[in-house]
This record gives structure tokens, C-alpha cells and sequence, in this order.
């Protein structure tokens, strides 16, 4: 330890605390120095070895003491810090061997050391989940396996930064260059080949990784049998963002033209479908709301997906079926992109939206596109509820004023034969006014009855065609109300494609079409007319508490909203 006072000391730690030995710089010698400072803690050894540690040391704890509660806890996560001091680089004969064993990847020659993250990943998932035990062994192994990729995922990026790993294309520019380590593919956050240049070139290139992250996590999250994923990790280091993905099975012994039997890999033009895909991807899309559609290729050919034109689908030599590059599994930020004939809601273009991003790869969140699912079916209920009450009520009055007016026709009828007939001659068209006014009644009762009934059996089930027309109607007319792709019922999925650049639809000036977008719109307006507007009276309210930045931003993607 060299103190502020430029003096050195060799500290040693035993059982019963701290002292000072007699070591120096040349020579090792563990006994205790004269006088021997024996302390518990080491804060108190070096009080008593440095006055000028002492008063820094005492005055720091005095600031301490004065800040907020919350600042002065300790946080339950690893920070990492982009700041760190410049320090003297000197002779060290430990960092050989650090060197050696951890920073040039010899690991991954080592007999025993490397590991088929593709297999261990996709065996985990694979493992039977009848009942509890079983699922509960299952999700361990998943998260041990997970842990463990991300740990050497991560450490191989920061040897890709750092030049310890030799590229497979070693002729390209730097930042075109790919690595293979450990069996984990590793790719840079740059558009390369121009693929982005449409959607914002670097900028689009530094937020897909991100983007296909979420789309990997949600269809993760699905957990459909049959249908695979690739383990996924994105790493900022030192300004670069690298992408680090398990490897398919056969994916490096072709071409990935040859490879891809679902999906374009040309965004849009070459576009391919595959039934099994059709089969996997329509099952998870009822769960992430996404919307099976057609979309027409270069040979003017309709093609039916049930994801993103972007999406591909890739059966790997152990047979299974694998979907990547999900950057565009969400429907677009409409507030973000200025668009042809994309008028926003009065309360957006208050607020200066549309604003054009640096990059066009701006989405919604899963939480978000929930969120506005949820709400669109609770209006849908109400709006069906009012109109079928409305509907009920005034029914039954009807019903009950004809019920009325029968009992007074039944009673004028006994009064009838006791009057004089000359009561009766004058009193005379008066009952027939009201037998008519009666027959008209009675007819009103028969269709009150009728639709009350159609009411009643449509919540039983009935199947009677003519009493299920007026709940048809009104479910209708709720279906509209809210947006629904469907006349008879409710149904609200995005279409991941509607504003995709490059993208031709079969009937692109159709009702269908123009109801998908409306939906994308509704959707982004909703983030900025209810949910951040809910998430800032929950934060004056205290009813969300966010201590720190991560639980803000916790606080936000929980809520939908991006950051």
C-alpha cells in the first residue's frame, strides 16, 4: 500500500486482523514490524498509517451521512463503467500468464474446453415439461445454459474488440471482418453490404441487433414446440456493439441462399414460404398478435407469410426449424416515420409528431402492443354491453306498455254488454280505435319477444337464425367501433409488413390494407396519448416508484415505452 504520504507498506491479513509485516520491495519477510499495528479492519490500520487518509476517509463519511437514503445503498446489480482512471503501466510477470490463459482464446484449442452452444441450447428447450418437477428441472437447465453462453459470449466480444481473435475474412475492411470463437458466431454493428441504406445505414445497423434481440426474447417466450431460435446475445464494448449467436448446424457448409426456405434475405424481392413455417409461425403469431398475410415477389407471385418479410426460416442438418434475423416481429413506430398519406391523430401532430429518427427501425414494444389489445377488447365489451342493455330496455318497455294496454282493452270489453245501447253506439268507435291501436300493440310484443329472446339464447346459445340478428348487428357494429379486422367478431393483429419499404401487397388501395395501418396508427397513438400520460400520474402519485435508473427504465419497457 503506497499512502498519500509517498511511504510504502506491506500489509498482511490474518485471523485475528491486520498488520504491518517487515516485507520491502527486494526482500519478503512476514513478521510482524516494530511497532506492530495489529488492527481488526483494515480502515483502521490505515488511520493509523496515514493522518492524511484519516481526514479524507472521515470527511468522505461526513458527506455521506448527508446524502438521501437511496443514494448511499448499494445496488443489487454489477455496474460497468465506461470511465476508468489511466493508470502506469509497469513490469508484471502475473500478466503473462493472465494473458495467456484468458485474453488470446487459446481456450477454445484446448482438448475439453470447447462447447456445442447450438445443441445444449435446443436440447434444454426440448426436455419434457409434463408436470411441476420436470418443468422446474427443465427451466434450470435452461437458465444454466443461458448464463453460461452469455458469460463466454461476452468474453469473447471483448477479445473481438481487442484484436485477439482472427477474423474468417481476414481481407475485409475492419468493420465488414466476422469471427468465429468457441463455436460462437460474432458479427459487427455496421451496415456492411448496404443492406440498411434505406432504412438509415450505420444508424439502422446499430439498432437491428437490438431489435432481433426482442424478437428472439418474445419468441422465446412463446416456447412453441418444433419451432427453434438461435441463442442471441448483444455486447456494447468500447463503442462497438457485437452480436454473438449460436451457430446452426450446417449453416457454414452453404450458401445461405441455398439455406433460407422461408422468408427473403433481399428484403422483399426473392420472397419464400414453406408450410411447416406457416404451420409454427401462425400458431405463435395468435399469442404475439401478429397478423398472417400475403405479400407479392418479384415474379409477381402472391406469397402468404405469417411474420415479416425479413424473417427467415432455416432447417438446420439436425432437422430442426429455425427462425432469425426478427428485427421487424413488431409493427412500426408510426411517430417516428414520415409517410405518404399517413395522417397522425389531432393529439400526435399537437405534440410535433411525426419526427424523422436517424433510422427507420424505430418499433413497438410487446408490452405495448398487449396493452392496446387489452383496451381495445375492454371497449369492444362495452360498447357491446351498452348497445345489447340499450337494446333489452327498451324492449321490455314496449312489452310492458302492450301488456297494459291488453288488460284495459279486456277490462272496457266487460263493461261493454251492461251499458244502454246508446252508450254503446257513441262508445262504440272508440273500441274499435282500440282494438286496432290493440293489434298494432300486439305485434310490437311479438318482435319485442322476438329480440328479446334472440338476446337471451345468443347467451346461451341459441341457434335460432332469426333471434341471433339483432347480437349480430350490435357485435358488428362493436367491431367496428374498435377497429377489428373482422366484421363478426373481434379480432385485432398487426401486420408486421404495412409500412415496410420495398414490400408490394396484393390490393394495395383495399380496405383490408388500409384497416391494418389504422391499426399500427391507433397503436402508436395509444403510446402517446394513454400510457405515458398514465406511467407520469403513477410516478406523481408514488404509485410507481423508481429508485434508480434501471428501475426506471424497467418501469418504462413495463409500460411499452421505448428508451
Amino acid at each position: 500500500v503506497i499512502t498519500l504520504e509517498d511511504k510504502q507498506y506491506y500489509i498482511t491479513a490474518c485471523a485475528r486482523g491486520f498488520f504491518v509485516n517487515q516485507s520491502t520491495k527486494d526482500n519478503f519477510n512476514p513478521k510482524p514490524a516494530t511497532p506492530s499495528h495489529l488492527c481488526h479492519s483494515l480502515i483502521e490500520l490505515l488511520n493509523q498509517l496515514s493522518p492524511s487518509f484519516k481526514r479524507g476517509f472521515t470527511a468522505m463519511q461526513r458527506r455521506r451521512t448527508q446524502r438521501h437514503p437511496f443514494e448511499r445503498v448499494a445496488t443489487p446489480y454489477q455496474l460497468y463503467a465506461w470511465a476508468a482512471p489511466q493508470t502506469e503501466h509497469t513490469i508484471d510477470a502475473i500478466r503473462a500468464e493472465d494473458t495467456f490463459s484468458a485474453k488470446l482464446g487459446y481456450e477454445e484449442h484446448i482438448p475439453g474446453q470447447t462447447r456445442d452452444w447450438n445443441e445444449e441450447l435446443q436440447t434444454t428447450r426440448e426436455l419434457p415439461r409434463k408436470n411441476l418437477p420436470e418443468r422446474l428441472l427443465r427451466e434450470r437447465a435452461i437458465f444454466k445454459v443461458h448464463s453460461d453462453f452469455v458469460a463466454a459470449a461476452t468474453r469473447g466480444a471483448v477479445a473481438v474488440i481487442d484484436g485477439n481473435v482472427m477474423a474468417i475474412n481476414p481481407g475485409e475492411e475492419p468493420k465488414m471482418q466476422m469471427f468465429i470463437w468457441n463455436n460462437i458466431f460474432f458479427s459487427l454493428g455496421f451496415d456492411v453490404r448496404d443492406h440498411y441504406k434505406e432504412l438509415g445505414g450505420d444508424a439502422a445497423a446499430f439498432v437491428a441487433p437490438r431489435n432481433d434481440l426482442q424478437g428472439v426474447r418474445v419468441y422465446a417466450a412463446v416456447d412453441l414446440p418444433g419451432l427453434y431460435t438461435l441463442g442471441t446475445v448483444v455486447i456494447d464494448y468500447r463503442g462497438y456493439r457485437v452480436t454473438a449467436q449460436s451457430i446452426i448446424p450446417g449453416i457454414l457448409e452453404r450458401e445461405q441462399e441455398q439455406s433460407v426456405v422461408y422468408g427473403s434475405i433481399d428484403f422483399g424481392k426473392t420472397v419464400l414460404t414453406h408450410p411447416k413455417y406457416l404451420e409454427l409461425l401462425n400458431k405463435a403469431g395468435q399469442q404475439l398478435k401478429i397478423l398472417p398475410h400475403k405479400v407479392i415477389n418479384d415474379a409477381n407471385e402472391e406469397i402468404e407469410l405469417c411474420s415479416s418479410v425479413e424473417c427467415k426460416g432455416i432447417i438446420g442438418n439436425d432437422s430442426r426449424h429455425y427462425v432469425l434475423d426478427l428485427l421487424r416481429t413488431f409493427p412500426p413506430d408510426v411517430n417516428f416515420l414520415k409517410l405518404e398519406g399517413v395522417e397522425l391523430s389531432k393529439e400526435a401532430r399537437a405534440l410535433g409528431f411525426p419526427v424523422e429518427h436517424k433510422h427507420r427501425l424505430a418499433c413497438l414494444r410487446q408490452e405495448l402492443i398487449d396493452s392496446f389489445v387489452e383496451a381495445r377488447y375492454v371497449q369492444f365489451i362495452k360498447h357491446a354491453a351498452v348497445h345489447l342493455q340499450q337494446l333489452t330496455t327498451s324492449k321490455l318497455a314496449q312489452k310492458n306498455t302492450t301488456a297494459e294496454q291488453q288488460q284495459s282493452s279486456n277490462n272496457l270489453k266487460e263493461i261493454e254488454p251492461k251499458k244502454s245501447e246508446k252508450s254503446e253506439k257513441t262508445e262504440k268507435p272508440e273500441v274499435v280505435d282500440s282494438n286496432k291501436e290493440t293489434t298494432d300493440s300486439a305485434i310490437d310484443s311479438d318482435e319485442a319477444k322476438k329480440i328479446v329472446e334472440s338476446i337471451t339464447d345468443s347467451i346461451t346459445g341459441g341457434e335460432k337464425q332469426e333471434l341471433e340478428e339483432s347480437t349480430k348487428e350490435i357485435v358488428k357494429r362493436a367491431a367496428a367501433a374498435v377497429g377489428s379486422l373482422r366484421e363478426a367478431e373481434f379480432d385485432v393483429k398487426f401486420n408486421p409488413d404495412v409500412f415496410s419499404p420495398g414490400v408490394r401487397h396484393p390490393d394495395p388501395n383495399g380496405e383490408a390494407l388500409k384497416k391494418q395501418r389504422q391499426l399500427v396508427i391507433d397503436a402508436s397513438d395509444f403510446l402517446l396519448t394513454v400510457q405515458l400520460p398514465t406511467f407520469i400520474r403513477e410516478c406523481l402519485d408514488h404509485t410507481a416508484a423508481a429508485m434508480d435508473g434501471t428501475t426506471l427504465v424497467e418501469a418504462l419497457h413495463g409500460r411499452g415505452i421505448n428508451v
